[in-house]
């Protein structure tokens, strides 16, 4: 048993590294087809992280490096404090990356970020699926990948230091999972905590998440009493510790809230509901779209509706389903979206969006184990369909890059629906080609690992 388990960690291991490399392998790809260092020249310096993002690393490098004083300086011309940015910054390891990159190059290690962020993803999302299904393990490399060049990541690396929380998340999910299962919450209240202390807004998001993923996960698992009432107990006292480990940040920074401009819209759901309304849905399905998961739902959901006929759906696949309907009627919902991200200035939170896709995640590899069957239906070959796969895909990756500005200049609009039709049809054009490929390559039987190229398909495509 003991050579069993040591084997399985092995494999683990291994598993690991593969979705490492492969992620910061498309990431150098990409980098090389857009010239940017350190293959190039080239800063993804641009909106966001140029004018606010990249001044505060500035900032973290002269702090970390002495030369400047932490309790010196905490506000800028205006009045606004920077208490609580400065600790966002020195207690996020990935900044400390940067450092042997020098001053001088800090503008171009900068773009090194969202690979360290991607690749991180990538190995927690993929640790997760290790722990909560070990079954049909060749999935969970194409699903941390999904995950890692999801619509968020490609389309949210401007906001870059928010980009640490998709890399916790699934940590938190496996926390909040022991914690309601267990009732061991310690590492669920120091997972909420750091995320608060990281930023209150993404904090926010996780809080709400834990929340109302567990009344879901309550509803739809039937327990005794007994363990009900320890499992709230946990969960109340984890979330309140969190709460408290984070106090010297998270209570400035609501003080500030409360005293600034934004309070008002954030306190008036009806004023929201007047500016924003429903219209640019499809700039928020975007950000969750990934077309390999999207084939793989498609792939697995049409398994699991023949298999209900023969048996009903177990309770943990019922709260999976949960779980992504809440998350998925919340993209929808539009007023409460800008009012649980505590901000109106965008159309959707973005800083939501994650939950949404790992969530989907989790089900398709529920469904792969749930579903599988004795004799797998896809273990032929089938090499006709990996050469259609591969061919869709050559024609999404190869459109995208030629219409890589006018796409580019529809993305940054932050209203793409609306703002740029053309390049918006031209978008969901390319999404259905990198989609139908990723269901082709599933069709190939064990060359299904082709959807990998889907996924460096639609990195290029957001890229």
């Amino acid at each position: 048993m003991g050579a069993k388990m040591d084997g399985r960690k092995r494999e683990d291991g291994k598993q690991l590294v593969l979705v490492a490399g492969l992620c910061a392998g498309i990431f150098f790809l990409l980098f090389a087809i857009r010239g940017l260092w350190p293959l190039r020249k080239g800063s993804i310096q641009m909106i966001d992280l140029y004018t606010q993002y990249t001044p505060l690393l500035y900032r973290f490098y002269d702090v970390v490096t002495g030369s400047k004083n932490l309790f010196v300086d905490l506000s800028v011309s205006g009045g606004m404090n920077l208490y609580a940015d400065t600790v966002n910054e020195l207690i996020n390891p990935f900044n400390y990356l940067l450092l042997p990159f020098g001053r001088g190059r800090l503008y171009l290690a900068v773009n090194l970020l969202p690979v360290f962020y991607g690749t991180a993803a990538a190995i927690t999302s993929c640790a997760a699926l290790q722990r909560l299904w070990p079954g049909k393990r060749k999935y969970n490399v194409i699903l941390g990948l999904s995950y890692a060049f999801s619509g968020y990541m490609a389309y949210q690396f401007q906001i870059i230091r928010w980009l640490y929380l998709p890399v916790l998340f699934p940590l938190y999910v496996l926390a909040l999972l022991r914690t309601l299962r267990k009732g061991r919450w310690g590492t669920y209240a120091l997972l909420l905590g750091y995320q608060m202390a990281l930023s209150l807004q993404m904090g926010v998001m996780a809080l709400f998440f834990g929340l109302f993923g567990s009344g879901v996960w309550f509803l739809m698992e039937k327990r005794d009493g007994i363990r009900v009432r320890r499992s709230c107990l946990a969960l109340g006292v984890g979330t309140f510790s969190g709460m408290l480990l984070s106090s010297p940040v998270l209570v400035p920074q609501i003080w500030l809230l409360l005293h600034s401009a934004r309070a008002g819209e954030n306190l008036s759901y009806f004023s929201v509901m007047k500016r924003h309304g429903l219209d640019d849905l499809f700039e928020r399905l975007f950000q969750i779209y990934q077309p390999v998961l999207a084939g793989l739902l498609v792939y697995f959901g049409r398994r699991a509706v023949r298999r209900l006929h023969e048996s009903g759906l177990p309770r943990e696949g019922k709260a999976l389903l949960g779980w992504n309907l809440l998350l998925c009627l919340t993209v929808l919902a539009q007023p409460s979206n800008l009012l649980w991200h505590l901000g109106s200035y965008m159309c959707f939170p973005v800083r939501y969006a994650y939950m949404v896709l790992f969530s989907g995640v989790l089900l398709v590899k529920w469904l792969a184990v749930w579903t599988e069957e004795k004799a797998d239906e896809g273990s032929r070959i089938r090499p006709v369909w990996g050469i259609a796969a591969l061919c869709l895909s050559a024609v999404a990756v190869a459109g995208s890059l030629f219409y890589q500005n006018g796409i580019t200049q529809a993305f940054s609009s932050l209203a793409i629906s609306m703002a740029c039709p053309g390049e918006a049809v031209r978008v969901i054009l390319f999404l259905t080609l990198l989609f139908a490929g990723s269901l082709l390559a599933l069709r190939a039987g064990k060359a299904r690992m082709l959807s990998l190229t889907c996924v460096a398909g639609g990195a290029g495509l957001c890229f």
